[in-house]
């Protein structure tokens, strides 16, 4: 019987590799990648001339039961673009798949974002929620954040062409709250930002790289309260905005359910 080592990868600065996993990635029959292009790239710089295969959120379910029948005989690898497999990838199915079958699992472990973030962040709090990447969804986003903050703060990751979007929703959500932004751990242009949301969009307006947003607290925003949208459709309604046109703007400005205010137009036209 073969094993699967998870092996974690650097984040960013190549030199972040361990040299048990660098023994590993030499040694193994196969390395799963997520990216074999960007994986190339490590390998090279180790010398590491290992067959290396793609397994990713595309073709996991396609090669699963293939990869499981390799490691009936064979050591296998797996590796992500940055960090440690199993977060925000289809690692976690793939090691679930291999202990159903009694296949050896060993962590190789090494960088990661999230415990780099927070040795850097001064978050107070030994206890945190971490949620990945984010729902893209305004209302699904807004309802985890009130739930969870609550109790803990939230980190999360995010990518460069969404990092905005989700710090305007993050203003939307609450009157008062705090963020701390990591850009580019470990990279040379890596960078910290601290502050509320409307600082740090002043400090990011052309996004690269990768992020990793911590929300340390926050309290929520009243204006989605029912007596307060209502006032605001009924300031519309006087100056004659049509019914589509007041649902369609206090929606987008609001980041709230068209539905929601519709209802609430409904009860406030007839006034």
């Amino acid at each position: 019987m073969g094993t699967l080592f998870i092996v974690a990868t650097p984040i960013g600065n190549l030199k972040d590799i361990t040299f048990r996993a660098v023994e590993i990635l030499n040694n193994v029959e196969i390395i799963l990648s997520e990216n074999t292009r960007i994986s190339k790239i490590l390998l090279k710089k180790y010398n590491i001339t290992t067959r290396l295969i793609s397994y990713n959120d595309h073709n996991h379910k396609k090669k699963i039961n293939s990869i499981i029948d390799i490691l009936k005989t064979s050591n296998i690898a797996l590796i992500t673009d940055a960090g440690t497999p199993g977060i925000s990838d289809p690692g976690s199915q793939l090691v679930l798949e291999a202990r159903k079958n009694g296949i050896n699992i060993n962590a190789i472990p090494g960088a990661s974002a999230l415990s780099s973030a927070i040795s850097i962040s001064g978050l107070k709090s030994n206890k945190f929620s971490f949620i990945g990447f984010p729902p893209k969804s305004n209302t699904q986003r807004k309802e985890m954040f009130l739930k969870i903050i609550k109790v803990n703060p939230i980190i999360m990751f995010e990518s460069p062409h969404r990092i905005i979007n989700l710090i305007k929703s993050i203003d939307n959500i609450f009157e008062e709250c705090n963020i701390i932004l990591f850009k580019e751990i470990t990279k040379i242009h890596e960078s910290v930002y601290t502050g509320t949301p409307t600082k740090i969009l002043k400090k990011i307006s052309n996004p690269k790289g990768e992020y990793v947003l911590i929300l340390q607290n926050g309290k929520e925003n009243n204006q989605s309260n029912p007596q307060v949208l209502s006032e605001e459709i009924r300031k519309y309604i006087k100056q004659g905005l049509s019914g589509k046109d007041i649902v369609e703007k206090i929606s987008i400005s609001k980041e709230l359910p068209k539905k929601m205010i519709y209802e609430l137009y409904l009860k406030e036209k007839d006034y």
